[in-house]
This record gives structure tokens, sequence and C-alpha cells, in this order.
């Protein structure tokens, strides 16, 4: 392993919150492969994505070569039918402002009127990267790739689902692997089917990465 000390244009968006979006976490990923391909010319390079780094990893692999792709909890669908049914289940009373937000941000309109309880979410700094991630469709995006891919996908995510991975799955059987891990969690780790359990292991650090998790990726590269 390597500590890369790496200057502009990785982080070139600047301080301001404002100036990032999606596209300057996929060029920030590409410049890190181009850089790991140049320093080890004879080694393989994988990327593994997280939820929404699923998507940065999946879009980074198409415009540099990667050797292998591991999408970990990576939604299967835009990300504006995910915040929706999330707000559904939990907060069903935020859905409709919610959709006029996510609407006027697909026709590229600035929100200013946004309620105390989304504020966070769709805050006018944040916006940008909002309506940029907003356009991306994952499955479309998987469909482009020709390489090595694996999906992992654990049953007891509360953000997002085994239809997600499915979804992924089923538009690209041919070309990728799926494993689906029954007791983990969106924070890759155990957990029992206790709702509070699972949202108290997001501020656990203690908790260790679920095992199974481990092995279907040490088992893809």
């Amino acid at each position: 392993m390597e500590l890369l000390s790496l200057t502009s244009p990785v982080g070139s968006w600047g301080a301001y919150e404002e100036n990032l979006t999606i596209d300057t976490y996929i060029y920030d990923a590409v410049y890190v492969i181009d850089w790991l391909r140049n320093r080890y010319p004879t080694s393989k390079v994988g990327v593994i994505g997280h939820s929404e780094g699923g998507l940065i990893g999946l879009a980074a692999g198409l415009k540099t070569d990667i050797d292998t792709l591991v999408l970990v909890a990576t939604p299967g669908r835009p990300i504006d039918q995910i915040i929706l049914e999330q707000l559904s289940a939990r907060a069903p009373q935020l859905v409709n402002e919610a959709k006029a937000i996510i609407d006027a941000l697909k026709q590229g309109e600035n929100v200013t009127h946004i309620s105390e309880s989304l504020f966070q979410l769709f805050r006018p700094s944040v916006q940008p990267y909002m309506n940029s991630l907003l356009r991306q469709n994952p499955c479309s995006l998987l469909s482009q790739r020709k390489g090595k891919t694996l999906i992992v996908q654990g049953e007891r995510d509360l953000q997002v689902t085994k239809e997600d991975a499915l979804a992924l799955y089923a538009d690209n059987e041919k070309q990728v692997a799926l494993r689906l891990v029954g007791s983990t969690n969106h924070v890759l780790v155990e957990v029992n089917d206790n709702l509070e359990d699972n949202l108290a292991s997001y501020q656990n650090p203690s908790l260790a990465i679920h095992e199974e998790l481990i092995n279907s990726i040490a088992g893809h590269a």
C-alpha cells in the first residue's frame, strides 16, 4: 500500500460546496486510477464503490481502464426514486415537497424555499451536486461496462435494497456476479432485524465489517 500525496486536479472543486458535482468526484477517481496505472504498470487496478460511490466507480470505469469493479450497496435506480421511497416510509408528510423540489432541480431551477425538515438534504449549496446526481442512471451505466463486475448487497440495508441489486443484475447478468449477504446493513456490519439496533450501528465504530461481505469481495478480486 502506498500513501498518495496528490495535488490538483484532485480536489480541484475547491473549498466551496456549491462548486461540487458528481462529475468532480468522477474526474478525481479517474485521475487516481490513471496515476496507479502509470505507477504500477504490471499490476491490476480494481475499484470498490459503496453506495453513491458505486455510481462514481461505475462512471470512472467507463472513462479509464479498470480490471475489476465491485459495487457495494449501490443504487439500482435513479436517486430521486430512492429519496422519495425513504421519505414515504419515514416522513410521508414531506414527500410532496420533496417531489416538487426534485422536479424543479431536474428542470435546472434553483430552489430557495425549503422547509426546515428538508433543508439539509436540499440546501442551496448542495443543489448543483444533487442536480448532477439526479441525472445518473445506474443500470444504463452498468450496461456500458464490459469488464469484470461484482454486485454485493446486504439484505438488512435500510437505504439501498435487495431490489436495487437485483435491478442492476437483471439488466446485466451475463457480465456481472451477484452476492446477497443476508444480515448486512448499509454500513456493512452484521445486524439483527430490529430497526433501532440497525440505526444504532451507524454510530458504533467498534463494529467490524461483516466477514461474509469481505470474503465475497476477496473471492472476486
